[in-house]
């Protein structure tokens, strides 16, 4: 802190230190650049009310401090009770994964087993309708008519 020039006008006043506040002064006396001028900056500081609004702005600083750690206690325990339940989501949703895993191979399954007795009934309708067909010609190689050995006249099939 620069310190006015005062001129030839000074006054002297003692000031004793105790060993707790040498360090103090000596410190402070760097930071001023003089012990003087550290006394001076203190003298001028208390005068301004500065250090009350500092004072007021700690306390009201303290107080948002207090009411923020009771809102992280607070979200901690929403947390960890979110966190039980994200836990048993977690779980539930491997549990569904695992069930619809299942699911997907039965159908699977379900679909090779479908496809088989399509094509197994492709093949019977194809079998039928050849059996059928070889039925018709059958019936139409069939004699309407006999020939009798004894009287030698056609007679009915009958």
């Amino acid at each position: 802190m620069d310190l006015p020039d005062i001129g030839r006008y000074r006054r002297r006043f003692i000031v004793e230190f105790g060993p707790e506040d040498s360090g103090l002064i000596d410190r402070m006396g760097v930071a001023h650049r003089t012990k003087r001028a550290a006394i001076i900056a203190g003298l001028r500081l208390l005068e301004s009310g500065e250090l009350e609004r500092l004072r007021e702005r700690v306390a009201v600083l303290e107080h948002e401090l207090a009411a923020s750690a009771d809102k992280v206690a607070a979200a901690q325990r929403t947390s960890a009770a979110d966190t039980r339940k994200l836990d048993k989501a977690k779980a539930d949703l491997a549990t569904e994964r695992a069930a619809h895993r299942q699911t997907q191979k039965a159908l699977e399954r379900a679909t090779t087993t479908l496809a088989e007795a399509q094509r197994e009934a492709r093949r019977s309708g194809q079998e039928i309708a050849r059996l059928q067909a070889e039925r018709q010609r059958l019936v139409d190689l069939q004699p309407e008519r006999a020939f009798c050995a004894e009287c030698e006249k056609l007679v009915p099939a009958e």
